[in-house]
């Protein structure tokens, strides 16, 4: 099709595909002063959050505020709390803190690593791992945005993060 119409090699792509949207940071949400709070109790999921502020610089979108101060996770200050589902990440310590996140938020921001040699584990596995209490509490109850292997389905999954991290209709400082 490219050689029909004349188009080189990357030039053709879908209206709407996500690596070719411009996607610009809103300010937290609501009240809150921080787009995420990471958990020092989540395995991993301070390096996801890195991977989240390096594709939000690259596409030059402004800058993903994180917080990893237990005292920030309560009240209103951070609009999502991250939790990263991986082999190994959700720990005993980190339990509590998603009970608390479940009564008196901030709301909680799933991300499903597939990547190979990052801690993959499919969702059957991991809910296996889940002591009754956190599913009771709904802690599993929004959709986990998956990050997989291959650099533009990793920066895929990045953005499909960072857009609900982030909605364009956060408050303005």
């Amino acid at each position: 099709l490219q050689r029909v119409l004349g188009i080189a090699d990357g030039e053709l792509y879908i209206t709407g595909e996500m690596l070719r949207q411009p996607l610009r940071l809103g300010a937290p949400v609501g009240s809150a002063d921080f787009h995420l709070y990471v958990s020092p109790h989540n395995v991993g999921a301070s390096d996801a959050a890195l991977l989240l502020s390096a594709e939000a610089q690259r596409m030059g979108g402004g800058a993903l505020r994180v917080t990893q101060e237990p005292a920030m996770a309560k009240g209103t200050a951070c609009a999502h709390m991250l939790l990263y589902l991986a082999d190994g990440s959700v720990t005993d310590a980190l339990h509590a803190e998603l009970l608390r996140a479940t009564r008196l938020g901030p709301p909680l921001l799933l991300v499903h690593e597939q990547r190979e040699g990052q801690g993959a584990l499919d969702f059957d596995a991991i809910m296996a791992r889940v002591p009754p209490a956190l599913k009771e509490a709904g802690v599993f109850r929004n959709l986990a945005h998956p990050l997989h292997d291959g650099e533009e389905l990793l920066r895929v999954g990045l953005r499909s993060v960072l857009r609900a991290a982030c909605p364009p209709t956060g408050r303005r400082r």
